[in-house]
């Protein structure tokens, strides 16, 4: 990446992390609007958890931009999926959601800006057509694997606040952070 394309994207990233709080609102505004079923499924506090969530996605294209990666959007994009299979929540609700982040980005940014982030979001969108379970590669033989695979329980149920304690009681407890 040249001097002047690390400028641009850096540009792009920076303009996107400025404005993610009124992006993120305008995306799940326009997506609740587009599907009135996400406002009676998920309620005033699934719309609100929305807004974070879209603060988190645009939070990762901008720093996928900053990088030039496709691949670190696409990492997020496929961690995200596996997130929302084991929460019970139909892929379709993130792949509609990166599509109207799309249209905002298009309106909202300048049009270089939304033409680079429109990519990003379009090699994403790829990943529903070509996601199937990611392997797993917790092992219970494996150092700390049971911690692993209770901590990845938690975090897949959303108890994000259980799932630190434990990486803190097991560093406590005298597990190397590098193991952890």
């Amino acid at each position: 990446m040249n001097i002047d394309t690390t400028m641009i994207h850096a540009h792009c990233a920076l303009n996107i992390e400025q404005s993610s709080a009124m992006l993120a609102d305008a995306v799940v505004t326009r997506h609740y609007q587009r599907n009135a079923k996400l406002e009676q499924h998920y309620g005033e506090a699934g719309r609100d958890k929305c807004i974070q969530d879209a603060r988190y996605h645009l939070t990762y294209l901008a720093q996928a931009i900053r990088s030039n990666s496709t691949n670190l959007f696409n990492d997020y994009i496929d961690w995200a999926l596996a997130l929302l299979k084991g929460l019970n929540i139909p892929d379709t609700d993130l792949s509609d959601h990166l599509v109207v982040m799309a249209e905002v980005l298009r309106e909202q940014l300048p049009q270089a800006d939304a033409q680079i982030a429109g990519l990003f979001i379009e090699q994403a969108g790829k990943r529903f057509m070509a996601f199937q379970d990611i392997p797993n590669f917790i092992h219970a033989d494996a150092p700390c694997g049971d911690l692993a695979r209770v901590y990845l329980d938690e975090l897949l149920a959303g108890r994000r606040h259980q799932a630190s304690k434990l990486i803190l009681d097991g560093v406590q407890s005298g597990i190397p952070v590098s193991d952890i």
